[in-house]
């Protein structure tokens, strides 16, 4: 196994190489784990993982994790199972606005808890994934929810040349503030607001734009600090360009400059990298969601095709996650992710 630095990423970010999935160890994988929880962003390139095994080995670091299933089983606490029967009977027992949303997101599952990006169509008409065209702007993934996942997988499929997918760190740049400066970020608050245009200008509506709003934002005027804790210990910005609406206690005209400006210091090159895609090379992606965002260059080709995987980071933490250092959000946090670990039926979690 070969360890680089990325050429971007501020002091994060690393490749490995010379990883072979048919002879790794359990233990080997775990250390992996660790080394990809200090650098945020980590890409195993030419990676021979198995498609049929990505789920159980990412399950090894942590549990997967959709804040719009737990929504859906607030609704509906008979059980997932139960969903799927109604569904297939038409039964009126789910809602029209739901069953709109789940037979069509329900086709973007490949398996279990892998869903397709993807801009292919089924005979039928119905999108087989997610974000299947166009650029995705610079975003976190359920940005507008305090108990968003806060890992991501991407294994990279087929048709993925001409297009990359980058990452922007912000601990290096908040951590050259000054005190005082860093003071006042750590008592602003987003309120969020959804923008599909924003996110993902030109490509398709219908399916990514119900999507995106159930898991990333769920309702408008949500409130997420700004300031928060990654999972391996590092502060840095929680920020998503299409929700960030204004920060409390702002006017729109002062929240805006605010975040114009922002936007402006943490999007320089020092800070950023952009992983592209080659031929014949099947690259597995393992990035932060908290304090790194990420986005998607070129992907006009509608065949292009990657798997990904939204989880937990907790048998790798040796403690209790809390990413919020206000009192009321570190609270109203620790109620929220309660519900929604004992909503989804996941156990051994690191409660704090």
């Amino acid at each position: 196994m070969k360890v680089s630095k990325m050429p971007g990423c501020g002091r994060f970010g690393i490749y490995i190489d010379d990883v072979d999935f048919e002879h790794l160890t359990e233990e080997e994988w775990m250390e992996i784990g660790k080394l990809h929880l200090d650098n945020l962003v980590t890409v195993i390139r030419n990676t021979n993982m198995p498609l049929d095994k990505y789920q159980e080995w990412m399950g090894k670091w942590g549990k997967p994790r959709f804040s719009e299933a737990a929504t859906l089983l607030k609704h509906y606490p008979q059980g997932m199972d139960w969903i799927h029967n109604q569904l297939q009977k038409d039964s009126d027992s789910i809602s029209e606005s739901h069953k709109t949303y789940l037979q069509k997101a329900l086709r973007t599952i490949y398996d279990g808890q892998v869903v397709r990006v993807t801009g292919r169509f089924a005979e039928d008409g119905a999108s087989l994934g997610l974000f299947g065209s166009g650029q995705l702007g610079w975003h976190s993934n359920e940005g507008g929810r305090l108990h968003f996942a806060p890992a991501v997988a991407l294994l990279s499929g087929e048709n993925m040349v001409d297009s990359a997918t980058g990452w922007l760190t912000t601990t290096d740049w908040y951590e050259k503030q000054s005190e005082s400066f860093k003071s006042e970020l750590n008592e602003m608050v987003l309120v969020h607001r959804f923008d599909m245009e924003t996110l993902n200008p030109g490509g398709t509506r219908d399916l990514t734009l119900l999507y995106y709003h159930n898991s990333g934002c769920g309702e408008n005027d949500s409130e997420v600090p700004l300031v928060i804790k990654s999972p391996a210990g590092h502060m840095g910005i929680h920020l998503s360009l299409e929700k960030v609406g204004r920060i409390k206690g702002l006017s729109d005209l002062d929240s805006n400059k605010f975040i114009k400006w922002l936007w402006e210091e943490l999007c320089q090159e020092q800070y950023t990298y952009d992983h592209w895609y080659t031929a014949n090379q099947h690259d597995l992606l393992l990035f932060d969601n908290s304090i790194v965002m990420h986005r998607r260059l070129g992907g006009s080709n509608p065949n292009r095709l990657a798997y990904r995987i939204q989880y937990d980071y907790t048998y790798l933490q040796e403690s209790a996650w809390q990413p919020y250092i206000q009192p009321y959000y570190a609270e109203k946090y620790k109620n929220e992710i309660t519900e929604i670990v004992t909503l989804l039926g996941i156990t051994d979690f690191k409660l704090p």
